[in-house]
This record gives structure tokens, C-alpha cells and sequence, in this order.
């Protein structure tokens, strides 16, 4: 995963900004002291919770914020950017000493990120990128360019750099979707008798997978391997296929 820390002008902020991501990077111990107050709070924003691996998300921030003495006042964004727009609102209204932004969409939840400056308040960007990510004070995720690479070299290697493929994204407009998607096209490009001849969103979710796989296998047409942008969605392709 990919780590980007930037300086912070007050001695405080520093402090607050290497708790947070201390527990986000999850491989430094840490003991927690015995108090009747937490150190600080921070505001989680999630897109969706009823992502199973936003899930895995959630718990393992939850073990480290126990470990570290800090309270998380998390909500669900619901898959819409408006929503985390205004919860982040609802936490500096509370006074969070910083925020933790998992965007659901690359533009329409950076206002976050300009609010959050805004009110001098840390914002750490978890998983997934905005397009104003230059302002946050960290992000937290893996290159997700490199994994489409690295999903459609696999592919090509396995078919000998020719078959037909079925590409199953996440959310149109979801920064994994939009960098992964231009990974694989990138190595795609490289072999001309690889071709696309299924390509639509699941949206990260296991029953859409499922159905966009049963639905493509009714056609007859020859499909020799399928790239789904995230676990859920292969697996609902997988049980497609199977059955």
C-alpha cells in the first residue's frame, strides 16, 4: 500500500495526524494507557457499509482506536457523496480533532476534504482517492492503477495474449474503478487479439456480479476469462458460472 504524509504546522496537529495513521497502517504496536477520557476524536466517514471489505475496514479501525484511546463517531455514507458532505459538516460541528474520509466518489466527495482545510481540522483519505487529494494530510490505499495492471497481465498470461474477456467494475465514477479500469486497458492495449466483449458495472456488489455473469453466459458467445474489479463481484461471477 501506498503512503503519503505531509507536515502539519503545530506541534498538536503532528501528534494527532501519527495516531491516526498509526492505526490506519496497522503494524505498529501500541499499548493504550489507562484513561477515563480518550486522547482524541475522530470522525470516520465510510462510502458504504454494506461493502464487505469497508466492513473489514471498519473493524480494523475500531481494534486500533481501542488500542490507541481514541473514539470514533463513524457513520455510513450510503453510497452517496452528499451524504458525507454533510456528515462531515455534523463533525465539526461536534469538534472532531480530525476526520477520516473513505470516499464514495472521486469528485462529488472532495468537498469533504475543502471543508475539513477549511476549518484547519486533519483529514486522512482511506482506500479510495478525490481529485483534490493534494489538500488531505494523508492518504491511506493501494495504487489502484497498478492493481489493473497487474488483474489484466495476469489475464493475458493465462490466455497466451488472446481470448475474449467479460470486465466487471466498481461504481462508474468510484476512483478504484476509474484508475483499475485504466490499468487494464493499459496492458490490453499491448494485445490486440484480447478483446473486451462484456463490459458493465456490478458496483462492487456480489448479487450484481452474479446476474451480469448469468445474464453474458445466455448469449453463447465465447468468453474465455473475466476480470471483476473487486472480491464480491468475482465471486457472485464464479457462482455463475459454476452452476
Amino acid at each position: 500500500q501506498s503512503f503519503n504524509l505531509r507536515r502539519f504546522a503545530s506541534m498538536r496537529t503532528q501528534r494527532l495526524m501519527s495516531v491516526v495513521c498509526i492505526f490506519l497502517i496497522l503494524g505498529s504496536a501500541c499499548k493504550r494507557q489507562p484513561s477515563h477520557k480518550y486522547d482524541y476524536t475522530i470522525g470516520v466517514t465510510y462510502q458504504n457499509l454494506q461493502n464487505e471489505f469497508v466492513i473489514n475496514i471498519q473493524d480494523a479501525l475500531r481494534r486500533r482506536a481501542e488500542e490507541l484511546n481514541v473514539r470514533l463517531i463513524e457513520v455510513d455514507g450510503q453510497g452517496r457523496a452528499e451524504n458525507q458532505i454533510s456528515q462531515v459538516e455534523n463533525f465539526l460541528a461536534l469538534d472532531v480533532d480530525a476526520i477520516i474520509l473513505n470516499p464514495f466518489d472521486q469528485y462529488g466527495s472532495a468537498p469533504v476534504v475543502s471543508i475539513a482545510k477549511r476549518e484547519n481540522k486533519p483529514v486522512i483519505v482511506l482506500n479510495a482517492v478525490v481529485v483534490n487529494l493534494n489538500e488531505a494530510g494523508a492518504y491511506v490505499g493501494s495504487n489502484d492503477q497498478e492493481a489493473g495492471r497487474i488483474a489484466a497481465g495476469y489475464i493475458t498470461k493465462l490466455l497466451n495474449g488472446k481470448g475474449n474477456i467479460a470486465l466487471i467494475r466498481g461504481p462508474n465514477g468510484h476512483s478504484a474503478e476509474i484508475q483499475r479500469t485504466e490499468g487494464i486497458m493499459e496492458v490490453l492495449r499491448q494485445h490486440p487479439e484480447m478483446q473486451i466483449i462484456f463490459d458493465q458495472s456490478g458496483n462492487w456488489d456480489r448479487t450484481q456480479g452474479l446476474e451480469l455473469m448469468e445474464n453474458w453466459l445466455s448469449t453463447g458467445k465465447s468468453l474465455q476469462a473475466v476480470i471483476a474489479q473487486n472480491d464480491e463481484m468475482a465471486l457472485g461471477a464464479q457462482k455463475a458460472i459454476e452452476a
